[in-house]
């Protein structure tokens, strides 16, 4: 994923959109995981439902928002460097503090995922 999200385009607007859908592509796994082994009552359910429905129908619109993007930029090498550094440098951080959970709960090991995920 995280490959995906570094993909050169010449455009900070299609680098962002590159990085967005396979983020929000793992948080719909997640959440299908989730459902998969959580039972009715789950205190999660509708959180990850909803995370399926919202982030399904989000990864769509960005996918147009590519190809609308694609049909007519020009793009602007300096602008990506830049929005990359910075994306490198927040990446750099948000996985320094992630280690793994020893949580036997699923509801807080959805939780925490998402919250590792954000």
């Amino acid at each position: 994923m995280e490959t995906e999200m570094k993909k050169k385009t010449g455009s900070s607007s299609l680098a962002f959109l590159t990085g967005m859908i396979p983020h929000h592509e793992s948080a719909i796994e997640m959440s299908e995981e989730y459902l998969k082994y959580a039972p009715e009552d789950a205190h999660f359910r509708k959180l990850a439902e909803d995370i399926i429905t919202a982030q399904t129908s989000e990864n769509e619109q960005m996918k147009n928002m590519m190809e609308d993007i694609k049909s007519g930029y020009q793009t602007d090498g300096t602008k990506e460097e830049a929005y990359l550094k910075e994306y490198d440098e927040m990446m750099e951080g948000h996985h320094s503090g992630h280690g793994s959970s020893d949580t036997q709960d699923l509801d807080t090991a959805f939780a925490e995922g998402m919250v590792m995920h954000h």
